[in-house]
């Protein structure tokens, strides 16, 4: 899986070819990225130091796919309960087609996803303390790769509240319903504020608003399921509240596409863990019943 996506070749993938020549050709002006005034600077400078040791372009790739997937996978070893399940999900059905293809497009923001799950490794390891040098420096490199990236403190937020199992289904019913809006209606609602205000309003395209509402309603219903099935000391957790976050997000920000649904990856993540570790709970409680 590592080999695929970082040996690829680099006009597979929307902006691989901008983002190995914004590596290779740092100071050209002509080049996609090097033009762009706003961009984060933590890419530049990471870039900065991997040219001094190595300055092929593929290396490059393989090395940024490496940082992308290799602390997934160790996360998934480490707190899963069934790892094939997570795999299947990571690789075959989370973000519209899945976060593993992310790698193929979005390689700053996966970059950013590696940061966050090597940082959330070292937070566990802490004793989930956030008081450590390591844990700090990698959300903060993480920031200044990809600055909306700083979304992943929200479901550490939730954890430090004990909702209730009807707050969970109201959050979950309430992103489903606001979601099924903007699919169906967004394009109704944005012409009467156009009308209204007489300006615009920011959305990528409306035939994107419903993109992501191929995980967000899939999603929801497992979102459900674990919350009827499970006792009320068992949703609050980092994994389950991930999950219950990136539903939220994705239902009342769908209006910007598949841009949300990208900015839900590092939800996703933990969120395939609570879902697996859920099924195979259930299956392990099914097992003893019936012996």
């Amino acid at each position: 899986m590592l080999a695929v996506c970082g040996l690829r070749n680099e006009y597979i993938g929307i902006d691989t070819s901008n983002y190995l020549y914004y590596f290779t050709n740092p100071t050209d002006t002509n080049g996609y990225y090097q033009s762009k005034e706003d961009f984060e600077p933590g890419l530049n400078w990471l870039n900065h130091f991997i040219s001094l040791f190595i300055s092929n372009k593929y290396i490059y790739q393989l090395l940024l796919t490496a940082l992308f997937q290799i602390p997934i996978y160790i996360f998934f070893k480490r707190y899963s309960e069934n790892k094939f399940i997570s795999l299947f999900l990571y690789t075959a059905f989370s973000i519209g087609c899945s976060i593993y293809f992310m790698g193929f497009n979005a390689m700053r923001q996966s970059l950013a996803i590696g940061l966050f799950m090597w940082c959330l490794l070292a937070y566990m390891d802490n004793g989930c303390n956030l008081k450590n040098i390591k844990v700090i420096s990698l959300l903060v490199v993480m920031i200044l790769v990809h600055k909306s990236s700083i979304l992943v403190v929200l479901p550490f937020i939730l954890s430090q509240f004990r909702l209730s199992k009807k707050t969970y289904i109201l959050i979950v019913c309430m992103s489903m319903a606001i979601g099924f809006v903007m699919k169906y209606f967004f394009s109704y609602l944005e012409l009467a504020f156009i009308l209204i205000t007489g300006g615009t309003f920011y959305t990528q395209s409306l035939t994107d608003g419903g993109f992501n509402f191929i995980s967000l309603l899939p999603y929801s219903l497992i979102c459900l399921c674990i919350i009827l099935y499970s006792r009320k000391e068992e949703l609050n957790n980092l994994f389950f509240n991930s999950l219950i976050m990136a539903i939220f997000l994705q239902g009342i920000m769908a209006f910007s596409g598949n841009n949300i649904d990208r900015m839900c990856a590092n939800y996703y993540v933990l969120g395939i863990v609570s879902i697996s570790n859920f099924i195979c709970q259930k299956i392990n409680l099914s097992l003893l019943e019936v012996v």
